[in-house]
């Protein structure tokens, strides 16, 4: 298993590589990568345990069927088909295998610690770059990123790790304070990029995760966080002026910036595409021009994932990818109702992250891309179903359930001796 663990790690790397100005290697290292991952997924199948969460399994198979069906009628069918297996191949090998890995790691593991060494490296070299002063454009900060709006995405995308070793690591003194300070340094980076969806995506999760928290500390959470508001209004009034403008508005006359024409091509696209799609990886009207050369370059940026399934898949396609979203929520909401801590932590952190990339996806259109974000979601929504599903969780829970009845039926079968 550890060489499966190993091999969905350097997927995860060599996809998130692409956010990356590291020319050819950030790429295609993602090519050789996931055709290994392909090996690990059918390797794996028998391994893997659908108890409780093969409606995900089902929903997204019926999906991507109807996404195949689309390139039927496609403005450009070589575009489509290409986009459709790359596409397909990521989603089904990053959930499965991260499924099967999280479901076969040690009881009380960290099931996310793939994502370790996707968080590390980024943060390092972000914290160096800060220090040092480079990695600023325009204002906001991308580190050694391609630009800032990747870098915040990528970071909210692997954060579960860090936050599913706070908690286990509570009572570790000294782990507990680097890992507050990666915790800490992960805040400043995230301001520093200025990116609003990954604010609104990175905001949302640890509020989720927080949940298993007694009442008294999220009382106390909640009066701090209050008398910090109210002594910034009172001591520092112009401060929320600079947060508006800085965050809010980025800098601009308007809340919608750059984002209002993309929303408005995205639209009228959406609108075209009606009930059935124009066709899986086309952006209407230019993508009849693609030829080999131009793979990435014949597109158009849509801003809104919604409104860009809409357009490729139409209301149908929608439809269906509103039922996998269904039942990934559904998974996770009956695995949450456990007596198991542990089980109920990756439940409160997988809900979390579900909604944050759910959030995130309505500015940056990626739920469809053969892309970093896409391979990050799907295998942390794996490692999260495998995490609650793993086996050694399944035995200890079934001993926690039977242990009362068998203390309850004991002394009745000693009166009858």
């Amino acid at each position: 298993m550890k060489m499966h663990r190993s091999i969905l790690t350097l997927a995860l790397l060599a996809f998130l590589a692409s956010n990356f100005p590291l020319g050819p290697i950030g790429v295609y290292s993602r090519f050789p990568t996931i055709a290994a991952l392909v090996v690990s997924c059918v390797v794996l199948i028998s391994r893997t345990r659908l108890t409780g969460i093969s409606p995900v399994f089902v929903t997204l198979y019926l999906f991507l069927t109807y996404s195949f069906i689309t390139t039927f009628w496609t403005e450009s069918v070589s575009l489509s088909l290409i986009k459709w297996i790359l596409y397909g191949v990521t989603c089904i090998a990053f959930l499965a295998v991260g499924t099967a890995v999280a479901q076969n790691s040690p009881a009380d593991s960290n099931p996310f610690e793939p994502l370790k060494w996707l968080l590390l490296p980024m943060m390092i070299s972000s914290v160096i770059a800060l220090v040092t002063g480079l990695g600023w454009a325009d204002g906001n900060f991308r580190g050694m990123c391609g630009n800032s709006n990747s870098l915040g995405a990528s970071i909210v995308l692997t954060s579960p790790w860090v936050i599913y070793e706070l908690k286990k690591s509570w009572n570790m003194r000294w782990r507990r304070r680097w890992l507050l300070m990666l915790a800490a340094s992960i805040v400043v980076v995230m301001f520093a990029t200025h990116s609003r969806a990954a604010l609104c995506a990175f905001l949302i999760l640890p509020a989720f995760a927080t949940r298993q928290l007694k009442l008294g500390r999220k009382i106390a959470l909640a009066y701090f966080f209050l008398i910090v508001l109210i002594g910034t209004y009172i001591f520092k009034p112009e401060f929320f002026d600079v947060l508006y403008h800085s965050y809010v508005a980025k800098r601009s006359d308007s809340i919608l910036a750059s984002r209002g024409n993309q929303m408005e091509d995205s639209w009228d696209a959406a609108k075209q595409g009606g009930v059935f799609g124009e066709g899986f990886g086309v952006s209407v009207g230019v993508s009849r021009y693609w030829d080999w050369t131009t793979f990435s370059r014949v597109s158009r940026e849509k801003g809104n994932s919604v409104l860009a399934i809409v357009e490729e898949t139409g209301v149908v396609g929608l439809s269906f990818y509103i039922a996998l979203l269904v039942a990934v929520y559904l998974a996770f909401r009956r695995l949450s109702r456990t007596m198991d801590p542990d089980q109920k932590l990756i439940a409160n952190i997988a809900m979390g992250y579900f909604l944050a990339a759910l959030i995130h996806g309505q500015f940056e259109a990626w739920f469809l891309s053969f892309g970093p974000d896409v391979s990050v979601y799907w295998g942390t929504i794996g490692m999260a179903l495998g995490g609650m599903t793993r086996k050694a969780n399944y035995e200890r829970n079934t001993r926690m359930e039977t242990a009362p009845r068998a203390g309850v039926l004991a002394p009745a079968t000693g009166a009858r001796s």
